[in-house]
């Protein structure tokens, strides 16, 4: 019997839980141009955006120099921050996809079963 494998790829650029949004681009200009449709989407939906509680993190590539992004969401400049917990989860600016699994699998290792 042979089975049917379909794959598809997609790039997610914006991740949204409850009143969290977190918008993923690559270039500073991608990120200031999604984020008109974003303010716009919320006043339409009458959703305030808090410029005090939003912020901005930005990861370049390894290999590249790091600029300090200048976002602006209804004419107020965002902060930019080296690390933001998001969904229970610490995310950093310098953090690799190494660093990632080797904290999840101390964080597993250090986890008990009662039954």
């Amino acid at each position: 019997m042979q089975a049917s494998t379909r794959v598809s790829t997609n790039t997610v650029h914006d991740l949204l839980f409850a009143d969290d949004c977190a918008l993923n681009t690559v270039t500073e200009e991608d990120m200031q141009r999604s984020m008109k449709p974003c303010a716009a989407g919320c006043a339409n939906l009458v959703l305030t955006i808090s410029t005090a509680k939003t912020v901005v993190m930005h990861q370049p590539p390894p290999s590249a120099k790091y600029n300090v992004p200048r976002i602006n969401v209804n004419g107020t400049k965002l902060k930019n921050v080296e690390t933001f917990a998001y969904l229970g989860n610490m995310l950093s600016r310098k953090t690799r996809i190494s660093d990632e699994v080797a904290q999840r699998v101390s964080r597993a290792s250090h986890a008990t079963l009662f039954t």
